[in-house]
């Protein structure tokens, strides 16, 4: 079992109002208020997170450099070759 960051935070208020003797007062107060539960999502399974991602491992951009008034530099010519698909 794991616990969301605010469902630990309200469990340490709750002790903590606890320790400091203030539960009787604060339960006269809040236990009319009504809770709000949202509906039941049932946990998600381990193939879920074994699916592969409908993205492409390319993604296409443009370089502007590489068309630009500076494409003969060779600072530029580092950047086409590091652009090329099989490179990294």
């Amino acid at each position: 079992m794991s616990w969301s960051k605010p469902g630990v935070l309200a469990l340490l208020k709750i002790k903590e109002t606890i320790l400091n003797g203030e539960w009787d007062k604060w339960w006269e107060t809040e236990r009319e208020r009504n809770i709000k539960v949202g509906k039941y999502k049932p946990p998600l399974s381990a193939s879920y997170f074994k699916k592969e991602a409908d993205i492409s491992p390319l993604i296409e951009v443009s370089l502007p450099a590489l068309s630009g008034p500076d494409q003969g530099k060779p600072w530029v010519g580092v950047l086409r070759k590091l652009s090329q698909v099989g490179y990294y």
